[in-house]
């Protein structure tokens, strides 16, 4: 098995995502992961995408700059954003109470801007936002690639006031889903 190392981006960890500007629709889209758990991206309650952990290395593969799913939520209002990462040991994390990645406590998620796509406001928003999960469900599996999930607006902004502080670099190493390949 071979995986494509990809590129240093800019994110947050200990983040929560904000839309500005709301009522608008945003488009979930679903890239893969790579996860021992089953893990269920939530949105107010509704299970919007389900990865199917196994043990393979790469468990769900999108061709480069394609989604593997992806589905529309309508008139969602100004403010936190009501989604979860959860797992099938039990564990889940929802905006609004994202934890620092230290000491080994999971499960959280790093926020990350498409640079090129960047609303008033600098790196701490933007039309469209990925969220990279980590379950945590394996040992030494710091990489946040369990889960890809990447939230689009329009008629409004992405923020995530709070990071300031929390600025930090994610190599993407096996966490690039999008250029993953399997030998």
């Amino acid at each position: 098995d071979g995986v494509a190392v990809g590129p240093t981006i800019g994110g947050y960890y200990n983040a929560n995502v904000y839309l500005n500007g709301g009522p608008s629709d945003i488009t979930v889209e679903y890239f893969g992961g790579e996860a021992g758990y089953t893990n269920y991206f939530k949105w107010d309650g509704n299970t919007l995408f389900t990865h199917t952990g196994g043990s393979t290395d790469i468990d769900t593969i999108a061709p480069v700059g394609q989604a593997v799913g992806s589905q529309i939520v309508n008139s969602v209002p100004s403010g936190l954003l009501p989604f979860l990462f959860a797992t099938s040991g039990g564990l889940s994390v929802a905006n609004g109470s994202n934890i620092p990645n230290d000491n080994n406590t999971f499960p959280n998620f790093f926020v990350s801007f498409d640079t090129s796509e960047i609303a008033a406001g600098g790196p701490t928003s933007g039309q469209f936002v990925y969220l990279f999960f980590d379950d945590g469900g394996a040992e030494n599996d710091d990489n946040h690639d369990d889960m890809l999930v990447k939230l689009s607006v329009t008629g409004g902004s992405f923020s995530v006031p709070d990071a300031s502080s929390t600025l930090l670099l994610l190599s993407i190493g096996v966490c690039s889903l999008i250029g993953l390949r399997r030998k």
